[in-house]
């Protein structure tokens, strides 16, 4: 899956769990948005949540053998867009 898709199914993830938690954003979703931070607000365990939705998406673990750091969408898209 390319890493522009991926990008689309990360928004379309966040979009659909601060539904749910009806929580609105101010700003619009792109990839340059923080997953972390105030903007979107994710704590560790929701962003366990959507690593995992990634990891069965694309059958591929880019954290197999440890953490790789990244801040925005399209960071988290490229880890799982690579092999």
């Amino acid at each position: 899956m390319t890493s522009e898709k991926l990008e689309k199914e990360i928004i379309n993830f966040v979009k659909d769990f601060l539904n749910i938690m009806n929580y609105e954003l101010e700003n619009e979703l792109g990839p340059n948005t923080l997953l972390l931070e105030n903007v979107v607000g994710f704590d560790s365990l929701e962003l366990a949540g959507l690593v995992a939705h990634l990891e069965t998406l694309t059958d591929y673990d880019p954290f197999e053998e440890g953490f790789i750091e990244f801040f925005t969408i399209a960071e988290l898209a490229k880890l799982f867009s690579t092999r």
